[in-house]
């Protein structure tokens, strides 16, 4: 980070923003940790936006203002897995071949992925 001290104004986003809050960045720990939900699946964008106010210590010229507010702006793709969404599903069938036309009885048994666990009543 170039500054010593800034505000950063944090975006996750894919399609439009999905997140966003302010944090204060010191110049000797320059880390943002952004949380990741399981809604941000497959993949964001984080941005971060550090800005930094007219500095006081430092006094403009006639030629230079080393001073005037800056900012400087940064952004990274985060690949977040679809585990959280995936589910197993097992197809078994009473006969490995059937014949044109001829009604097949199949049994077929989902899971989540994540923890083996059969999904909600509400989606079966």
């Amino acid at each position: 980070m170039p500054f010593r001290s800034a505000t950063a104004l944090v975006t996750v986003e894919r399609e439009g923003v999905i997140d966003a809050f302010v944090k204060q960045l010191s110049g000797r720990s320059p880390v943002i940790e952004v949380p990741l939900k399981g809604t941000y699946a497959p993949n964001v964008f984080v941005s971060v936006l550090a800005v930094r106010g007219r500095a006081a210590e430092v006094q403009p010229t006639a030629l230079v203002d080393l001073g005037k507010p800056a900012f400087k702006m940064g952004i990274a793709e985060l690949k977040v897995g679809w585990r959280a969404f995936e589910l197993d599903v097992k197809v078994s069938a009473d006969k490995d071949v059937y014949r044109a036309r001829e009604k097949a009885k199949v049994a077929v048994q989902v899971l989540r992925a994540a923890d083996g666990a059969p999904p909600p009543k509400a989606a079966r």
